[in-house]
């Protein structure tokens, strides 16, 4: 892959996301999953300056949890306010 200087990729997960509530450890999974995801990016050429990686501990999966940290995620993509 490629990667131009004006890509950015941000990623954020919440700690005690899951969609299946009878698997004790899924929300496990999403974060280890989502670790992978960032190394991977990593090693195939995006600088961290281009990358955001964000877990947030206790957050779930849930609109209101997005609705808190999409400003911040805006800010970070657009470059507002550095």
């Amino acid at each position: 892959m490629k990667v131009q200087k004006h890509q950015c990729i941000y990623m954020d997960i919440g700690s005690n996301e899951t969609s299946d509530p009878t698997y004790d450890d899924f929300n496990q999974l999403y974060v280890g999953d989502s670790n992978v995801l960032y190394e991977v990016l990593l090693s195939s050429g995006m600088a961290k300056s281009q990358l955001r990686y964000d877990v947030y501990e206790g957050a779930i999966h849930n609109e209101n949890e997005w609705k808190e940290r999409l400003p911040d995620a805006l800010r970070w993509l657009f470059d507002i306010g550095k």
